[in-house]
């Protein structure tokens, strides 16, 4: 069912990258699922209007805006692009509210890139914070997580110790420094999961 959605409905693929939200009106055709306070950097904003499109924020969207910065955005104006248009710096530039990464695998559409960084919700690390991607398609953001976590996602931990030792970290202190992330801490790490076949990776950082 959920492989049905990701091919034919690019509006609960979005849904299902930022999995976490609440819901908004049917009428923007646009579905959010379950807030993930860990991972998501909304504020309540039950009795705000949206700058852009003046209707009840619900949640206030506080993550990266790398264009001209609203009191209040909400998550309908995000996820349709109005806020991408709106929120563009001159020379017709769009706003972005995420990094697509760097090293982006050649088989990731430019539609795929875009929809990232132009109409999905960012989220705030220690560092510049990036997005992951697999299956050719970039992957759901699940949030924060520590060693805890992510003990029990072998696949996760691969793809960490790989990001490491990348980074020049050897294979001993790349295990000290996983076994020290902590969602709250200062050595933290980001978890994915691919919407397609459904495997787990992450990367970390510290402040």
């Amino acid at each position: 069912m959920v492989a049905g959605a990701v091919r034919y409905c690019p509006i609960v693929k979005t849904a299902l990258r930022i999995l976490g939200l609440a819901c908004l009106s049917a009428a923007t055709g646009w579905v959010l699922l379950g807030l993930r306070a860990s991972g998501w950097n909304l504020r309540g904003a039950w009795r705000s209007a949206c700058d852009l499109c003046s209707r009840p924020a619900g949640f206030r969207y506080a993550g990266p805006v790398f264009g001209r910065q609203p009191e209040v955005v909400c998550l309908r104006c995000i996820a349709d692009g109005t806020a991408a248009i709106s929120l563009g710096l001159r020379d017709g530039i769009r706003a972005e509210f995420t990094d697509v990464g760097w090293g982006v695998p050649d088989d990731v559409p430019k539609a795929v890139r875009e929809e990232i960084s132009q109409r999905t919700p960012g989220f705030i690390g220690w560092q510049q914070e990036h997005w992951l991607y697999h299956c050719a398609d970039a992957a759901a953001f699940l949030g924060r997580v520590g060693w805890d976590d992510v003990r029990p996602l072998p696949d996760a931990l691969a793809s960490l110790r790989a990001d490491l030792v990348q980074l020049g970290v050897d294979a001993s202190a790349a295990e000290e420094q996983i076994a020290a992330m902590h969602r709250d801490g200062e050595l933290t790490g980001y978890l994915f999961r691919c919407l397609h076949c459904g495997t787990h990776f992450a990367y970390s950082d510290a402040s």
